[in-house]
């Protein structure tokens, strides 16, 4: 019993040593991102707190984009040894970064059923079962104009036995951030969609 005390004890001390030491790191998106997103892999930090930036720009003009995290929260007891807390994802154009024009939020709050759709009810079931909780997930999505942005991933890293057995934490984060039309398909699109109407309306009127 006291062994096991003493193992605790210094977990507690090996976390509090770690708690203190901030890590950071820095990613460039290569954009247009291939489709369907850009992907990292899953991401280890050491025990302790995080911060990473993520760099990228949009060409051309305006573009819809989307930033989806998951955080490895596993539901076992890797949880004593590897988990990730605290996530918080911010945007920023780097003209200002003091203040996010984008903050990513959990489903919950978004009010967004994730197994609505069939193909991210999927992906979402996929990496429950590898310990990343959808549930956690923080999303953010909009449209973005040129420019270049910066997105910081922060949380902490570690379970309670991390300090002793070289523990950490993980997350996956996911970018998308497409091509920008150009104006002769956007042309071509409005074209169809003119064609199309037209063709619906002769029918209707014939019928």
């Amino acid at each position: 019993m006291s062994m096991i005390k003493h193992t605790f004890r210094l977990a507690a001390a090996s976390l509090a040593v770690a708690a203190s030491c901030a890590q950071a790191a820095s990613y460039t998106i290569v954009t247009p991102t291939p489709e369907p997103f850009y992907k990292t892999d899953a991401i280890i930090q050491g025990v302790g707190d995080f911060s990473d930036t993520f760099s990228f720009a949009v060409q051309g003009g305006a573009t819809s984009a989307f930033i989806w995290v998951f955080p490895y929260t596993p539901a076992d007891l890797s949880a004593l040894w590897v988990n990730t807390s605290n996530l918080k994802m911010n945007l920023f154009d780097t003209d200002d970064l003091n203040t996010p024009i984008g903050v990513g939020k959990t489903a919950a709050q978004l009010g967004i059923n994730l197994y609505a759709d069939p193909a991210t009810a999927a992906y979402a079931l996929v990496l429950k079962s590898q310990g990343y909780d959808p549930a956690k997930s923080l999303f953010w999505s909009g449209t973005l104009t040129e420019g270049s942005y910066q997105a910081t991933i922060s949380g902490t890293a570690g379970g309670l036995l991390s300090g002793i057995f070289g523990g950490g934490g993980a997350y996956i984060a996911k970018f998308s951030v497409p091509a920008v039309p150009e104006p002769s398909s956007v042309a071509l699109t409005v074209a169809g969609l003119a064609l199309a109407g037209a063709v619906a309306r002769r029918r209707r009127q014939t019928a």
